[in-house]
C-alpha cells in the first residue's frame, strides 16, 4: 500500500491532489490513501473565515468549498488532523472525527482508525501552556482569545492517547515532539532555519505533550508539520537511547552580531499566513530518513524492546519549489482499503468520556491502573456489541452537510442569518449513539433542512477508482523543468543515509514535469528489510496566490564597472562626465529617476487594461489584481464547465446517431423483406397470363 504524507495544507487541496494525480503517471503507481499533517482549512463559506485564526487580510476561501458541495470529489481516500490555522467551528462539530465531505475524514481533536489494516493515530491542534490543563470551554462566537485557545492540545486528548496499548504504525501531529531534531541532522536544520538555533539550545523546540506521545507509543512512523521545513529523523526507543536523549545538546557558536528576532510576531508573507512559530531562514536541500518497516500486528507495546525506532519525517507547506508532499510505501499492510473504527480507541473513549470537559476547569483523571482494567471490560463490550453488528468497525459513509456552501450563501444571503449558530452534526450524534455515550458537543445546536437528506453513500466500485475532478483529466503541465534526485537506502545496522531530493526550478521554459531516479548505495540504518519506495513530490502546479507582500520589484540600478570610485576621478574619453565626480552622480540619479518614471507608467498603463477588461473594476482600481486573479479563476471554471457540457452533449448526439442508424438499418432489412415477399407473390400471376 502506498501512502502519501503532505505537510501543511493551507486549502490548496485542488493542487495536492493534481500533484499526486501527476505522480501516479509518472512513476507507473497507485496510492491508496492521503495523510494531511494539519492546517486543513475546512472553510465551507465566507463565514468560516471568522473562526480562522489569521489576520482578515490573509484570510481566503481556498477550495475545499468545493469539496464540501459536491462540486469536487475527493480522488482519494484523505485523513487529517488539525493544525492552528483551522476553521475551528466546523471541526469543533466533529471533536470524535468524521467525514468534513464525500472520502475526507477528520480523525477529531484526537483519534484512532485503521485502513488497509495499518493503524493511525493522531492529535490535533498545537501546545500552549496556559490552556494544556483546562477543559474545552471555548463558545461561539469566538473571541480574540478562544479563537486560538480552541485549538491549543489538552491534557484529556493526551491522557486518552496515552491509554493506548496496542501498536501504531503511523502517528501524525501538527507540531513536533521536542528533542526530536536531536535524532537527526540538527546542524543542517539550523542552517535551513537559523532561528530554530536558541529553542534548540533550550530544548523548547516543539511540545512536550507529543514528547511524551512519542516515547510511550513508539509509533513506526511519526509524521508532523507546522514548522514548514522537511526534517527527518530516526528515533531509536532503547532504554540508553532515551538516557541519551534526556542529556544531549548540540552546541553552537556564538555570534555576537546576531539579530535576534520576536518570532512570535513574524509574518509568513509566501503564503497568505500569519503562523504563530513560522521562521524565514535559507532553503537548502534536505533529507529524509529511510521508511522500511512492516504493519503491526496486533500486540501489546514492549517497553524493554531494544530494537524499536520511530522515523520521524515533518514536510514543508504546499507551495513551489518547496518539499511538501512525501509517498511511502507498506508493502505487508492487508485490510480493506475503507476507514475502519478501531477497538481500542472506542473502548477508551467510552471509558473517559465522563471525564469531557465543557468548561474551563478540567476534573481530575483518574489513575491508570483503574483506568486499563475499565478498557479492558469495555474492549469487550465493543467487539461483542459493535464489531459483531451487521456493519462491524466500518465507519459509516455518512456525511451530511450542515452550514450551507458558498455556493448556497452567495445565491441565497438569507441563509447567512443563522450560519454563525452552533450546528449539531449528524455523525457525532450516530457515533455518540453507537457508543452509547451522551452527546456533549453542541447538544442544543441548530439542525438544517439538510440534516434530513439522506447521508452519503458510495459506490463500492468509485470508493476503490476515486473520482476525478472536472478539470483532472486535463494534462498537467507547469512552467519549469525538474530533476529530482533519489538517493536509495541500502539496509544495515549502524548508520543511516539520507535521502536527498533536490528541485531546480526553471522558468524559462515550459515542459511536461518530468521525474529522474538516481540510485546511490548508502550506509544502513536497521535490519535488512524489504525497500521501501519513496517517491518526493513535483512542484505544485498552480502558483502562489498574490498578497500584499509580494510587491512588484524595483527596476535594477544602473551600474558602473567598479564599485569602488577612484579618489582620482578618471575623465572618459567619450566626453562622458569622470567616475565619481558630482556631475556623473547627478546624471546616475537622472537615469534611476527615468527607469523609475518609465516603469511606474508601464504599470499603470497596464491596470488601466486590466480595469477596461474585468467587469467592476473601473471604479476601484486597488483592487484590480486581485479582482482580475478572480476573474480569471472564473474564466477556467466557466471553461472547464462548458467542455463538461459540450463533451456530454456530443456523447448524447453520438448515441442518438447511433440509434437512428440502427433504425435506418432496421427498416432496409424490413424493406427488403416486403420487396422479397412481392416479389414471389406476384411471379406466378405473370406466370399465367403467359401461358
Amino acid at each position: 500500500m502506498r501512502i502519501a504524507v503532505e505537510g501543511c495544507c493551507h486549502g490548496t487541496l485542488d493542487v495536492i491532489y493534481k500533484t499526486l494525480k501527476h505522480i501516479e503517471q509518472v512513476d507507473k503507481i497507485k496510492i491508496d490513501l492521503l495523510l494531511i499533517c494539519g492546517d486543513f482549512q475546512s472553510i465551507r463559506n465566507t463565514i468560516d473565515l471568522d473562526s480562522l485564526a489569521v489576520p482578515a487580510r490573509y484570510r481566503s476561501l481556498g477550495t475545499f468549498h468545493k469539496y464540501y458541495s459536491g462540486q469536487s470529489k475527493a480522488p482519494y481516500p484523505t485523513l487529517f488532523i488539525g493544525g492552528n490555522h483551522e476553521a475551528s467551528n466546523y471541526l469543533w462539530e466533529l471533536y470524535h472525527g468524521g467525514w468534513v465531505c464525500k472520502n475526507i475524514y477528520y480523525l477529531g481533536s484526537a483519534g484512532v482508525v485503521r485502513f488497509g489494516g495499518v493503524r493511525i493515530g493522531g492529535i490535533s491542534g498545537i501546545y500552549k501552556d496556559k490552556h494544556y490543563s483546562c477543559g474545552h470551554y471555548e463558545k461561539l462566537p469566538y473571541s480574540d482569545n478562544t479563537l486560538r485557545s480552541v485549538y491549543h492540545v489538552r491534557k484529556y486528548e493526551v491522557f486518552k492517547l496515552s491509554q493506548i496499548r496496542q501498536k501504531l504504525d503511523i502517528f501524525m501531529s501538527h507540531d513536533w515532539p521536542r528533542g526530536v531534531e536531536q535524532f537527526g541532522d540538527v546542524q543542517n536544520l539550523v542552517r535551513m532555519k537559523p532561528f530554530f538555533k536558541n529553542e534548540i539550545e533550550n530544548n523548547t523546540l516543539g511540545t512536550p505533550a507529543c514528547e511524551e506521545l512519542l516515547w510511550k507509543l513508539k509509533p513506526k512512523y511519526w509524521f508532523a508539520a507546522h514548522l514548514h521545513v522537511k526534517f527527518a529523523a530516526v528515533v531509536p526507543h532503547s532504554t540508553a537511547a532515551t538516557n541519551k536523549h534526556q542529556d544531549k545538546k548540540i552546541q553552537f557558536m556564538s555570534n555576537p552580531d546576531e539579530i535576534v528576532m520576536d518570532l512570535d510576531d513574524e509574518e509568513d508573507i509566501d503564503n497568505n499566513v500569519i503562523d504563530d512559530i513560522d521562521r524565514v531562514g535559507n532553503r537548502d536541500t534536505d533529507s529524509a530518513s529511510e521508511m522500511q518497516n512492516p504493519v503491526n500486528s496486533d500486540g501489546q507495546i514492549n517497553e524493554n524492546e531494544s530494537n524499536v525506532v520511530t522515523r520521524f519525517l515533518s514536510l514543508d507547506k504546499c507551495l513551489p519549489r518547496r518539499d511538501f508532499l512525501q509517498v511511502i510505501e507498506i508493502p505487508d499492510a492487508q485490510g480493506p482499503m475503507d476507514f475502519m473504527y478501531d477497538e481500542e480507541w472506542l473502548a477508551i473513549t467510552k471509558v473517559l468520556h465522563p471525564y469531557l470537559s465543557l468548561n474551563s476547569h478540567q476534573p481530575q483523571l483518574p489513575p491508570e491502573e483503574e483506568v486499563r482494567q475499565a478498557i479492558d471490560e469495555k474492549l469487550e463490550w465493543v467487539r461483542s456489541t459493535i464489531g459483531q453488528s451487521e456493519s462491524g468497525l466500518l465507519i459509516p459513509k455518512n456525511f451530511r452537510p450542515t452550514a450551507p456552501s458558498h455556493d448556497q450563501l452567495t445565491s441565497d444571503p438569507s441563509l447567512s442569518k443563522n450560519a454563525r449558530r452552533e450546528y449539531l452534526n449528524p455523525q457525532t450524534e450516530e457515533f455518540t449513539t453507537l457508543l452509547e455515550i451522551t452527546n456533549k458537543i453542541n447538544p442544543n445546536g441548530q439542525r438544517t433542512h439538510t440534516q434530513t437528506q439522506a447521508p452519503f453513500k458510495e459506490n463500492p466500485q468509485n470508493a476503490q477508482q476515486g473520482n476525478q475532478n472536472k478539470d483532472e483529466s486535463q494534462p498537467v503541465t507547469v512552467n519549469s523543468q525538474t530533476q529530482q534526485k533519489i538517493q536509495n537506502i541500502q539496509p544495515s545496522s549502524t548508520s543511516q543515509s539520507n535521502l536527498t531530493i533536490q528541485q531546480q526550478h526553471s522558468s524559462q521554459t515550459q515542459a511536461q514535469l518530468q521525474s529522474v531516479a538516481q540510485h546511490n548505495p548508502g550506509t544502513p540504518l536497521a535490519p535488512k528489510q524489504e525497500p521501501v519506495a519513496i517517491h518526493p513530490a513535483p512542484l505544485p502546479i498552480q502558483p502562489a496566490p498574490m498578497t500584499p507582500q509580494h510587491a512588484i520589484p524595483q527596476a535594477s540600478p544602473l551600474r558602473p564597472n567598479s564599485l569602488t570610485p577612484s579618489s582620482t576621478p578618471q575623465s572618459s574619453p567619450s566626453g562622458k562626465p569622470p567616475v565619481g565626480s558630482e556631475e556623473w552622480h547627478r546624471q546616475r540619479r537622472e537615469n534611476h529617476k527615468e527607469v523609475e518614471r518609465r516603469r511606474r507608467d508601464t504599470i499603470n498603463q497596464g491596470i488601466n487594461e486590466l480595469a477596461k477588461i474585468v467587469p467592476g473594476c473601473e471604479k476601484n482600481k486597488g483592487s484590480i489584481l486581485q479582482r482580475a486573479v478572480q476573474y480569471i479563476q472564473q474564466l477556467k471554471e466557466n471553461e472547464a464547465a462548458n467542455i463538461e457540457k459540450w463533451t456530454l452533449e456530443k456523447l448524447l448526439t453520438d448515441q442518438a446517431i447511433q440509434d437512428l442508424q440502427a433504425q435506418v438499418d432496421l427498416l432496409k432489412t424490413d424493406n427488403q423483406r416486403l420487396r422479397t415477399e412481392l416479389d414471389e407473390s406476384q411471379g406466378p400471376k405473370k406466370k399465367q397470363r403467359t401461358e
